[in-house]
């Protein structure tokens, strides 16, 4: 029996391997895309941005401060310091938000622990407007489907132009 020093499956023609490693990339690509369940960059979602804090800060009212500090594990102590050190309860409120969400370690769900804290403070609506990120209007994403839609159709015209290449290099 004849052992080769690699298997078979690993041969492929020379003059089109770096075309079906291409084509089979982008295959995969919008397999994954077109299952619907996978994002492009998950990522971000988790963080809360400055626009988001700030916003959090004018909606809530002052009286909600020193729950909404201790219910982010910030200390009594700390937060009487940081609401004298600031110009009122909402610039206090932004300096608790961020000396908190710097706290926490790489790879914190930043924004669900964020809408849990603000859960135990009683601010449930506010809670449920950041989770679905309604808190501040998504300027980059506000034409996602039309993007996602487009970026699709280049796809996939890249991939039959890919196949239709092949197809005649073979012929």
């Amino acid at each position: 029996m004849y052992f080769s020093s690699e298997p078979s499956f690993c041969r492929m023609r020379r003059t089109s391997c770096t075309m079906d490693g291409f084509c089979l990339l982008y295959l995969l690509m919008i397999l994954l895309m077109r299952s619907g369940d996978v994002e492009t960059n998950p990522g971000p979602d988790r963080i809360v941005s400055e626009e988001e804090f700030i916003k959090l800060s004018k909606l809530i009212k002052p009286y909600y401060y020193e729950d909404m500090g201790v219910n982010l594990d910030i200390s009594i102590a700390e937060l009487e310091q940081i609401e004298k050190d600031s110009r009122n309860t909402r610039a206090a409120l932004i300096k608790v938000f961020t000396q908190w969400r710097d706290k926490q370690p790489p790879g914190t769900d930043i924004r669900t622990l964020l809408a849990e804290g603000l859960e135990r403070s009683d601010l449930g609506s506010l809670s449920g407007e950041l989770l679905a990120g309604s808190l501040v209007p998504n300027r980059t994403g506000e034409n996602k489907k039309e993007i996602m839609s487009a970026a699709r159709k280049k796809a996939l015209t890249a991939i039959d132009n890919i196949l239709l290449l092949q197809a005649a290099s073979k012929h």
